[in-house]
């Protein structure tokens, strides 16, 4: 059974598509916006990437990396950390706190995501 956000979705796509047949040109703002939301999400994974190699650079257990802000879509286990893959945009890298925490490391940590990006 369906979930309301997987029924909206459905019902968007199905609205588009059927605009797209009568205007040409709504396909062009569809196939735009799928970029544009596939790019965001990539680029979101790419910066919480970095902040994860960071972490594991200064010593730092990591114990969940989390690519977007909704309702979990899936998960994985990588090397010890959880991979969670959400609906929306947004990230959250959260380290362990097993190790001691100075500011170098939290620098380094912090710095990770925007110089990954790069």
């Amino acid at each position: 059974m369906l979930n309301r956000t997987s029924f909206y979705i459905i019902f968007f796509i199905i609205i588009l598509i059927l605009l797209s047949i009568i205007e040409p040109s709504v396909k062009m703002g569809l196939f735009s916006a799928v970029l544009i939301t596939l790019f965001k999400y990539v680029d979101t994974f790419l910066h919480e990437l970095g902040h994860f190699f960071a972490g594991k650079l200064v010593g730092y257990e990591i114990e969940r990396v989390v690519i977007g802000d909704r309702k979990p879509i899936f998960s994985v286990v990588v090397f010890g950390t959880s991979f969670i893959f959400c609906y929306g945009f947004g990230g959250l890298t959260v380290p362990g706190t097993r190790v001691k925490i100075s500011k170098l490391r939290l620098s380094v940590f912090a710095l990770g995501g925007v110089f990954f990006q790069i």
